[in-house]
């Protein structure tokens, strides 16, 4: 058991949505996206829910990177955020913005 992290590109009903990208265990950019759940007045456990990014988002991401401003999550299955899982973010920004680019609908999703 632990943290396993996707982004997805929506795909029409009839076809399995596109991963785009994949996290085990960087615990971090689980709390962001923890935290953007809940500042969207979400009320449920934040575990193999969708959020929906914007480009506003991604941004919002690249500058908490930029800043070291990933706040410091912990949890019984996160397991601890690497310096490599700190440089792959950067990748994953780049892929998320790429499909926001080509008018993809995307999530992050989770489940721990």
């Amino acid at each position: 058991m632990g943290l396993d992290q996707y982004l997805f590109a929506e795909e029409p009903p009839d076809q399995e949505d596109t991963e785009l990208y994949y996290f085990r265990k960087h615990a971090n950019l689980e709390g962001f996206m923890a935290a953007l759940f809940y500042a969207r007045g979400n009320t449920a456990e934040f575990n193999c829910e969708r959020l929906y990014l914007s480009e506003d988002d991604i941004n919002t991401l690249e500058t908490a990177v930029k800043l070291e401003g990933l706040p410091e999550t912990t949890g019984f299955f996160f397991g601890h955020t690497t310096e490599q899982q700190m440089v792959d973010t950067w990748d994953f920004i780049h892929v998320a913005r790429k499909a926001l680019d080509s008018n993809k609908k995307i999530y992050y999703t989770s489940w721990w």
